[in-house]
């Protein structure tokens, strides 16, 4: 799986709901909560009755969320062709100070959007594939007409014939 890492956060939708499987993915909450690095998988989902676009988080096996609706539809086919991707992420918060005072979990992702777009198209209508096919062409198309001068009489030589035989005539 392509790692996507970069400088761009993006908040996971659906991460309010899923807030066992991040303490899950934390390790489980502590007093002073977490700010922890971990790497979240991004993969696409065909079967998501909601949204056929749909593209899952997951830490550690742990589902923790969605590719904003948004984003999930164009990221969703590049994704598909890469086989899902991999980037930075970090679980916040999950404080236990007792008596009640918990606060909820977070997630933040970092990438690269830029990277996914070299995935986006597929690789046959990539700059190199059709730069390849133009020069294939053209080598093709290069060597009939090397081919067609070899197999042609010169017209010099047609011409001299056709002197000749002009002169014998007289």
């Amino acid at each position: 799986m392509q790692d996507i890492t970069g400088s761009t956060e993006l908040k996971p939708s659906g991460a309010g709901y899923r807030q066992g499987e991040l303490e899950a993915a934390a390790g489980g909450r502590t007093e002073d909560g977490h700010d922890k690095d971990v790497v979240a998988t991004l993969r696409p989902v065909d079967d998501n009755p909601h949204d056929r676009n749909a593209v899952e988080v997951r830490v550690d096996g742990h589902h923790v969320g969605f590719v904003p609706a948004e984003l999930a539809a164009k990221w969703h086919g590049p994704l598909k062709r890469m086989g899902g991707a991999t980037c930075r992420a970090r679980i916040v918060g999950g404080w236990d100070r007792g008596g009640g005072n918990q606060g909820n979990f977070g997630l933040r992702l970092y990438l690269d959007p830029s990277s996914l777009d070299g995935a986006a198209k597929p690789w046959w209508k990539r700059w190199w594939a059709i730069t390849l096919g133009a020069v294939l062409i053209l080598g093709v198309l290069g060597s009939l007409a090397d081919e067609e001068a070899d197999a042609s009489p010169a017209p010099t030589a047609e011409l001299g014939i056709a002197q000749e035989s002009n002169q014998l005539a007289r």
